[in-house]
């Protein structure tokens, strides 16, 4: 009894280390690559209002990189006088969320 179970086991777990070792794209496709639409990961930034003309998320520049990237960009703009005193706040307390910013001097 004890030698079948072992032998049922050892069967087991070879049919398992194969099915592992199996390729990932068994089945039969038309394309070489198969085709993945990802949601947009966010990238948030944190950085100080210059007083522009044009808001960041509206300028062709960071629109291009949106879309090659496939990334939706969240600006944090911070007016240029209360930047240092906001970013040091933040780091200080850990309580920073952003993903690029501009660390103060």
């Amino acid at each position: 009894m004890k030698r079948m179970i072992a032998l049922s086991l050892t069967v087991l777990m070879v049919v398992a280390v194969l099915a592992g070792c199996a390729p990932a794209n068994s089945g039969t496709s038309s394309s070489s690559e198969p085709a993945v639409t990802k949601a947009p990961g966010i990238v948030k930034i944190l950085g100080s209002d210059p007083a522009l003309k044009t808001a960041p998320e509206n300028m062709a520049v960071w629109q291009k990189v949106e879309s090659d990237v496939n990334v939706k960009l969240q600006w944090e703009l911070i007016p240029v006088t209360q930047y240092e005193a906001v970013v040091s706040t933040r780091l200080a307390s850990g309580s920073i969320d952003a993903d690029i910013f501009n660390p103060v001097q």
